[in-house]
């Protein structure tokens, strides 16, 4: 394989998905970097724009489930890790270090017992601003992949 004019960071790779909840009342998470523009990023509900950020995944790397949330817990062997429900949030993305948010995105919603996976995606490489995706990881697939769609921005 060779790069094609800028897709020297293109990679291809594989997760897999856990399609049940652990059955707490918390929300089985996990969140993947797939901004080939951006090395590492911090996600989290709120904005830096505001100042009502609070981080939830701190430091994912391209290309990698985070191993650490920022409220000390550890994920799974597929990258999931419990975390709080919410209801109506706005979700944004930064990268690591930043003043700026990359992507925000407002409504969002991931309730307890669900099993769901984020996504930052597109951008330089794809020519398109960042997007959030989300994926219900716990409902039957489409095809052969869980039903994704992308949150809408704010």
């Amino acid at each position: 394989m060779h790069a094609i004019n800028d897709d020297s960071s293109l990679k291809v790779g594989g997760f897999e998905d856990d399609v049940t909840s652990d059955g707490s009342s918390g929300v089985t998470a996990r969140f993947l970097n797939a901004e080939p523009g951006v090395a590492a990023v911090t996600v989290g509900t709120g904005d830096l724009a505001s100042g009502t950020f609070a981080p939830i995944w701190v430091d994912a790397q391209f290309a990698a489930t985070p191993f650490f949330i920022a409220d000390g817990g550890a994920s799974d062997p597929n990258g999931y890790a419990l975390i709080p429900p919410f209801a109506s949030v706005e979700l944004s993305a930064h990268a690591v270090g930043a003043t700026k948010d990359l992507v925000t995105a407002a409504h969002v919603t991931a309730a307890a017992g669900s099993v769901v996976t984020f996504a930052i995606v597109n951008g330089k490489n794809g020519g398109l601003p960042p997007q959030l995706f989300m994926c219900q990881d716990d409902q039957p697939a489409r095809g052969s992949l869980s039903p994704c769609d992308v949150i809408i921005g704010k």
